[in-house]
């Protein structure tokens, strides 16, 4: 049986590089590098990459065959897309997304994968970042007030939480 053990890499059909690395006995290892033209997924499509040029790079560090480490994503003029800290393969600290001209679009905390805390992000209206969103242990603090049928006398105010979010793998 074969192991993969050393250097790799992958190319493109007109021979470019597209991705690198190195595995130690069938297991990645080190940093590894990954470059993306605009149509290679759908998340390329969406904000805040749409505002950015393609290709991207994608580079993160591998410990014993699991993501470790700051994963970040930069655009062709080498300006930061996003930086996710990861930790054995999982989202474990901050995870920020940026517009081009490098203000915040997006931050969220994770603690072992699951969001906690505020999740922020650039207001459409006011241009500013603002909570958008609260979480606690994966779920997502949710408030509710009812009112009286046909008047705006509250009847009742709650806060609940949602289901807990799952991790998209990396």
């Amino acid at each position: 049986n074969y192991v993969n053990h050393g250097s790799w890499k992958m190319f493109s059909p007109n021979g470019n590089v597209q991705a690198e690395g190195q595995y130690h006995f069938g297991r990645r290892v080190g940093l590894w590098t990954r470059w993306h033209a605009a149509n290679d997924s759908k998340l390329f499509g969406e904000n805040p990459f749409q505002e950015f040029k393609a290709p991207f790079m994608s580079q993160v560090n591998f410990t014993d065959g699991v993501m470790d480490g700051e994963w970040i994503i930069t655009d062709a003029n080498d300006r930061k897309v996003c930086q996710i800290a990861l930790k054995d393969g999982q989202r474990h600290g901050l995870a920020i997304f940026w517009l081009p001209n490098g203000s915040t679009y997006r931050q969220a905390t994770y603690e072992n994968g699951m969001p906690v805390g505020d999740l922020l992000e650039i207001s459409k209206k006011t241009g500013k970042v603002e909570r958008t969103a609260t979480y606690s242990e994966g779920r997502k603090v949710v408030s509710k007030t009812e009112y009286y049928s046909g008047e705006k006398q509250k009847k009742s105010e709650a806060l609940y939480l949602s289901p807990a979010a799952t991790q998209q793998p990396a």
